[in-house]
């Protein structure tokens, strides 16, 4: 019977865990909300246009995954930049 052995210390190990499980997060509409800087009406419009990410559906409730939402705000921030330099 192979045993495994976890050569990692348990704090590598939890910050690795943590990393995983923070970056694939649901998060609700309000901390979504929060986050963006947009209301109700603006964020389904653009889901809408195909101009974010949609929800995750639970059930009747909509989650978003976090590292979605960041890739987002990534791509706006880019997309700034590239027009404050001419490009």
């Amino acid at each position: 019977m192979a045993t495994y052995t976890n050569t990692r210390s348990p704090s590598t190990l939890h910050s690795a865990e943590t990393r995983i499980s923070a970056d694939n997060a649901l998060i609700p509409f309000a901390q979504l909300s929060t986050k963006v800087g947009m209301g109700r009406s603006r964020i389904y419009a653009l889901i809408g246009e195909g101009n974010f990410p949609p929800p995750v559906k639970i059930g009747a409730s909509s989650r978003w995954i976090v590292r979605e939402i960041d890739a987002y705000i990534s791509q706006l921030a880019a997309t700034r930049n590239s027009k404050l330099l001419g490009a």
